[in-house]
């Protein structure tokens, strides 16, 4: 959660040896869970096929209802950071798959923090593939939901790409509000893991408003944050924003994505 991705596999990996060496189920689904969201936050997005598909298995049945020590149920988690893993990989079939089966069993299981993430992140796979009504009335769902049951940790990540599904759509002034917002509550509660890919948003946004100074200044500040902590596909999502930076002519243009920035 700290963002720093790199060092989190080592421990999961000796956990999840643990877990196996003792048979405890619920050790084993927790160990792999985290190795494979440590994987998803460092931008190795094809590794997450190794944990989230082998957890779902693992969770078969009447198991599907078990946390195993998790805030949220693995059998929806997993799903959520598999089918964003498959949005990154472009993979929109398979992703649709589990997104729908994750807050159908978050539904029946009515467990609103589960449920939230789920609406997340079918409501991004809808947003990947250019369906923006559907995108939005999921994550307005989501982030009503997480307002009504105090998910303070889960407002900022669906404020965030809820605010860019408003500026995608021509709604600039009030994404801009939503992602500032969901920035300063990530930096109140030193959240780094979803603060790259919200910065990346945010700058293209600035853009949007016609502020390429601040998206500048932003995608920078961006930049460093995702080398900092090895989110590689955060590095190369702050890259491309900076190339539309760059293409806006007249604009603060990125000198050479090495020294200057």
């Amino acid at each position: 959660m700290t963002g720093y991705a790199a060092d989190a596999p080592a421990f999961a990996e000796r956990a999840l040896a643990i877990g196996e060496g003792l048979g405890d189920l619920p050790l084993r689904v927790a160990a792999s869970y985290y190795l494979g969201t440590a994987y998803f936050v460092s931008g190795d997005y094809r590794r997450t096929d190794e944990f989230f598909p082998k957890i779902l298995q693992l969770l078969e049945g009447d198991l599907v209802r078990e946390r195993c020590g998790l805030a949220g149920l693995p059998s929806v988690m997993s799903r959520f950071f598999w089918t964003s893993a498959l949005i990154e990989r472009g993979e929109f079939d398979q992703g649709m798959v589990q997104a729908q089966e994750g807050i159908r069993l978050a539904e029946a299981l009515d467990h609103p923090y589960s449920l939230t993430h789920a609406l997340l992140v079918l409501g991004r796979l809808h947003g990947a593939k250019g369906d923006l009504g559907h995108a939005i009335r999921l994550t307005e769902r989501g982030l009503a939901l997480s307002r009504e049951w105090i998910l303070t940790q889960l407002s900022p990540m669906v404020g965030d790409v809820l605010g860019y599904f408003y500026a995608q759509s021509g709604r600039v002034a009030e994404g801009v509000t939503l992602l500032e917002e969901a920035l300063r509550a990530m930096e109140s509660m030193a959240m780094i893991q979803w603060r790259s890919p919200l910065i990346a948003r945010l700058g293209e946004t600035y853009l949007l408003a016609s502020r390429p100074e601040d998206a500048l200044t932003l995608m920078r500040r961006g930049l460093t944050l995702a080398r900092e902590h090895g989110h590689r596909g955060s590095e190369a999502w702050a890259f491309r924003v900076l190339g539309e930076i760059a293409s806006h002519g007249g604009h603060p243009r990125p000198s050479d994505g090495r020294s200057a920035l």
